[in-house]
């Protein structure tokens, strides 16, 4: 399925973020980075990346609203 992300294991489609100094653009952890494949040098840790695929498959499915995430 090329151009269509895996949602069953989207974090086989990322690249791990390697360097020691990056940290979440989101929320600023420093575990479990992958890089944005569309912005070069951003990373995102794995949760935040979880909300994000969440919302894209749910923006994909027709809901145009932002998804509330608790805190």
């Amino acid at each position: 399925m090329e151009g269509k992300r895996n949602y069953e294991n989207p974090y086989g489609n990322l690249e791990k973020c390697e360097d020691p100094n990056a940290e979440c653009f989101k929320c600023g952890s420093k575990e479990d980075l992958y890089r944005d494949p569309y912005i070069d040098g951003l990373c995102f840790c794995k949760n935040c990346w979880e909300e994000r695929l969440i919302t894209e498959k749910l923006t994909e499915l027709g809901m145009e609203e932002e998804i509330p995430f608790d805190e």
